[in-house]
């Protein structure tokens, strides 16, 4: 079960666009925020698919 993320949506979108923009790799992005770098790539996915709306948390829990 995932947890919820400590980031904002601010810090989520701020690490994507150092990502994308070819500023920092995935693996420097990792060591300077914490954050598990399949958790950076997800991150990515959904900002790619959904623009910012993609990082935001959703408000409930899906169950499957």
């Amino acid at each position: 079960m995932s947890k919820r993320s400590s980031k904002s949506v601010a810090e989520k979108l701020e690490i994507v666009l150092l990502y994308l923009e070819r500023e920092r790799s995935i693996s420097t992005l990792t060591r300077h925020s914490g954050v598990d770098h399949q958790t950076i790539k997800d991150w990515v996915r959904k900002y790619k698919g959904s623009d910012i709306e993609g990082l935001k948390e959703s408000r409930i829990w899906k169950k499957y």
